[in-house]
This record gives structure tokens, C-alpha cells and sequence, in this order.
């Protein structure tokens, strides 16, 4: 295993913190960013966790579910960990901002643009706005890249 899936893991971890259950998000209840809607079985066995129990278990998760099916042992750092971050944050997203230099600020900068277009379709959706940018920033930040 590529040491940075620790350190990605970590960042995850602050940019989703440990229990969310937002309205309008589409997850609806995550622990350290699983989203139920999705991973309903997962969810409701960290529900029955510790804290630090139920974020083991998410960082095993996180490796074989997001991490590795992603090949991300195999990209750049710090593109994997940006690129990891974000694909927990929105599959889709991620997928449309990849790009083949692996290039972290081309990949925000259309991460950022996909977010202006779900808010264009979908404008409830524009309560997130400012948390969504403010992610995108403290994420390139925590890996060193300068980006406005």
C-alpha cells in the first residue's frame, strides 16, 4: 500500500467529520463520509461502533471500495489523495474532473465547475455552495497546493 492513503484517509476524515445527516444531501446520514443512502449495511454496523471503532472500519472501507477500485496506488501524489477526497464527495464528479496529466489544479478547478453545474440543475442544492468551494480549498491546501 502507497503510504499517501494514510495521509488521504486523514484529510478525509477532517473534510467529513464523523457523523453528518444534512438535508438536501443526497447521502442523507454518513459517518466519516459513508453515506447510508448508498452503503446502508455499512452504515448502520459503524452506527453500532465507537468513534474510533466505526473510522477503523471506514479506512478499510475507503481502501477497498474508493482507493483501490480507483487504481489510485498508481497515480501521482498529490493527485491521488485529491482524487480520492473527491470521489467519496461525488463519484461523478471525480470521473468528469480527472484528467490525464493528473494535473491537481485542472482536477479542482473542474471539480468546481461540476458543482456550479449540480446547483444549476438542481438550485437547493445551492446551500452547499460555499461548503463545497471551502472543501475544495482546505484539500489543497492540506496537500500543499496553492489554489484560489
Amino acid at each position: 500500500m502507497k503510504e499517501s492513503y494514510d495521509k488521504a484517509f486523514d484529510i478525509l476524515c477532517k473534510l467529513e467529520g464523523y457523523i453528518s445527516n444534512l438535508k438536501h444531501d443526497d447521502g442523507e446520514l454518513t459517518i466519516w463520509g459513508i453515506a447510508s443512502k448508498f452503503y446502508p449495511e455499512h452504515v448502520k454496523k459503524m452506527s453500532k461502533m465507537s468513534q474510533d471503532e466505526a473510522k477503523e472500519y471506514a479506512k478499510s472501507f475507503y481502501k477497498k471500495h474508493f482507493w483501490d477500485v480507483n487504481d489510485l496506488d498508481n497515480k501521482p501524489t498529490p493527485y491521488d489523495i485529491i482524487y480520492f477526497c473527491q470521489y467519496v464527495n461525488s463519484p461523478r464528479g471525480a470521473k468528469l474532473s480527472d484528467n490525464p496529466e493528473h494535473d491537481p489544479v485542472v482536477f479542482l478547478n473542474r471539480f468546481k465547475k461540476y458543482y456550479l453545474n449540480v446547483i444549476a440543475q438542481h438550485p437547493e442544492k445551492a446551500v452547499f455552495k460555499t461548503g463545497w468551494f471551502n472543501r475544495l480549498s482546505r484539500l489543497a491546501k492540506m496537500v500543499g497546493i496553492n489554489y484560489v
